[in-house]
């Protein structure tokens, strides 16, 4: 892929050297649409139509059969991934409706019992200790910072 992506990068260099021939044979329109069709199918739309506009150097059967190679593949994907998101929306409104009729019940949610355990109990610091430490400071005279 990376020496497909340099052969597009000299074919454009060699596109602005007034010397150079102009033609360009179906094989490397062929690498290009390739590789543009899997750079959009990775997500890369942006970036795809940026390279094809700007780098690339299209001629106009190129970009034809671009066209005609990837507006085809983007639907199968869009066909085959709208059954998936609908069937999360209608899972996520099943769950709001049960959510809605058990506030509407005024029931308590039920939680899972828990396991019986003895009770741990902290320690308690008596409030004595606390001002203990306040107490010699004022006796003391210092200021509080």
């Amino acid at each position: 892929m990376v020496l497909s992506i340099s052969s597009i990068l000299r074919r454009r260099r060699q596109a602005d050297d007034p010397f150079a021939p102009k033609t360009t044979s179906w094989v490397d329109d062929l690498e290009t649409i390739l590789i543009l069709s899997i750079i959009i199918l990775l997500g890369g739309g942006g970036i795809a139509v940026f390279i094809a506009s700007f780098v690339c150097g299209f001629t106009f059967w190129a970009g034809l059969c671009m066209v005609v190679a990837v507006v085809p593949l983007s639907m199968l994907v869009i066909i085959f991934m709208e059954p998936l998101s609908l069937q999360q929306a209608e899972r996520e409104k099943a769950r709001l409706r049960r959510r809605e009729e058990l506030l509407r019940s005024n029931e308590p949610l039920r939680r899972m019992p828990v396991a019986a355990s003895p009770q741990v109990t902290l320690p308690t610091v008596p409030p004595a200790a606390v001002t203990a430490k306040e107490g010699t400071e004022q006796n003391r005279g210092e200021p509080e910072v």
